[in-house]
């Protein structure tokens, strides 16, 4: 499995800097024009191949693909607790919660529940699975 993505990710950058006002344990990990994913540095647990993990997605209502991103109504930012298999490349979603405000604030506007079967790999969720199935399976490791 090929990693390169990961070697390519800088250091902290604006997001960064702005989201660890918020709150320290969230890294900023990869954007595009609609929004900006973050993970949740102590929320990982891993167990064998299964990572398990909070991502933060915060939408950028100011972006002019806003008007048509078909999932505005839910809210302008969600937590999913992820899944990923890092020996087979797969995903899984555990559920989450969608929020009126930006980076988790504010009220609880939804939530959904998590999904049966493995997936691909979200093209949104490439670099943090990258960076979280690179990482070594020493730390933070579940008791059985």
């Amino acid at each position: 499995m090929s990693f390169d993505g990961f070697l390519s990710i800088k250091s902290p950058t604006f997001y960064q800097k702005s989201m660890d006002k918020t709150d320290q344990n969230w890294r900023f990990v990869w954007s595009d024009d609609v929004s900006k994913i973050y993970l949740k540095e102590d929320s990982k647990k891993i167990n064998e191949n299964i990572i398990k993990f909070e991502a933060l997605t915060d939408y950028i209502d100011t972006s002019p693909q806003w008007d048509s991103f078909s999932k505005k109504a839910n809210g302008l930012s969600e937590i999913e607790n992820v899944s990923f298999d890092c020996a087979h490349k797969k995903y899984r979603s555990l559920g989450g919660s969608w929020f009126e405000g930006h980076l988790a604030k504010g009220l609880i506007k939804s939530t959904y529940t998590e999904t049966e079967n493995w997936s691909a790999i979200p093209i949104f969720y490439q670099t943090l699975y990258e960076m979280v199935c690179a990482q070594p399976f020493e730390h933070n490791q579940e008791k059985p």
